[in-house]
């Protein structure tokens, strides 16, 4: 009986240890298939939008190339890009990346720059570009004809500084880099919002660069100076910040956060400006993915800036110094 108990005993041993050994087998060959072991967050990523694959760049034409490009927005067909080094915006070709148009000059006069940053539309078509060192907002059509300034319907409310701005729902965001502020307008100049200080943290924005919306309509802003996204409701009230900390005041894991989008499944893309890479979050805040390093290949960065997510997918990231556009997808 003993001897009979003992097998039964062995059999049941070799039999887990069977399936152990599948087990094991099966994860190794979706670790292989899927590519897991160089990102082994990837399959995280998946669950909330999941992780970009480089497309192509973009760095303009002969006579033309991009430099120190700055913002990025696309309306599907076409692609425009701040291009600060030059003093104005270049248009390509989303399909080919043709340079279709390129407007602006240096100086501070009507449909002129001295520092090109945000760019953005809307549902008119009409362009609006945010000059960091003039302090103002120009509105042009898309044949890069200048229409006129974007000014605040109160003086006090006059833009300073202004960085990535975005249209969201026929409301003008306005990030500014000196102030700290982030102001909010509809597109006849009226101020709907001005969030100052985060009401329960007590430490104002420094340097705030991107700002996104998310289908519930919070606020993402990515506080470069502190390194640090700050989420906000539609009333401008605190609601948290993003580090990626594992723990609650932790040091954040991004360095220069700069563009910021959230997908319609609520992940968060971040461009960290410094760590050359970008940055992906689930709703709840926590790190899935990250993708990019230093250098000038395809899917590297060297001081990445702008972020733009399009309703198809693509990403587009303005790769800086490298001077020009990355696309994703």
């Amino acid at each position: 009986m003993e001897n009979f108990q003992s097998g039964l005993k062995k059999k049941y041993v070799y039999f887990l240890m069977s399936i152990i050994v599948i087990l094991v087998i099966l994860l190794y060959s979706m670790i292989e298939y899927l590519g897991w072991q160089n990102n082994p967050l990837a399959v995280l990523g998946k669950i909330n939008g999941g992780e970009p694959k480089y497309t192509k760049s973009i760095y303009g034409a002969d006579g033309n190339q991009l430099i120190k490009p700055m913002d990025v927005y696309s309306d599907g067909k076409f692609i425009f890009v701040s291009d600060t080094g030059n003093y104005q915006v270049q248009v390509f070709d989303k399909k080919t990346g043709k340079l279709e148009l390129k407007f602006g000059t240096r100086g501070s006069e009507p449909g002129e720059f001295q520092y090109p940053y945000g760019i953005t539309s809307d549902e008119s078509g009409k362009l609006y570009i945010a000059d960091m060192k003039n302090s103002n907002i120009s509105i042009f059509d898309k044949k890069g004809n200048f229409i006129e300034y974007f000014v605040p319907k109160e003086e006090e409310d006059k833009i300073i500084s202004p960085s990535a701005i975005r249209i969201f729902n026929q409301k003008l965001y306005v990030p500014e880099i000196n102030t700290g502020y982030i102001k909010i307008f509809d597109l006849s100049g009226n101020k709907i919002l001005d969030i100052k200080v985060p009401a329960e943290s007590f430490v104002a924005t420094n340097s705030p660069n991107g700002i996104a919306i998310d289908k519930e309509n919070n606020i993402y802003v990515s506080d470069t100076g502190r390194s640090r996204i700050i989420v906000y409701d539609d009333k401008g009230k605190f609601l948290k910040e993003i580090t990626g900390a594992k723990k609650e005041g932790g040091k954040s894991i991004l360095v220069c956060p700069r563009g910021i989008v959230v997908d319609k499944d609520g992940t968060i893309y971040v461009v960290d400006s410094l760590g050359h890479s970008i940055f992906g979050f689930n709703s709840k805040g926590d790190n899935v993915f990250k993708f990019g390093k230093l250098g000038n290949e395809a899917g590297q960065f060297f001081v990445p800036n702008g972020l733009f997510l399009e309703e198809d997918g693509s990403i587009f990231v303005t790769d800086t110094i490298n001077e020009r556009i990355q696309i994703f997808n």
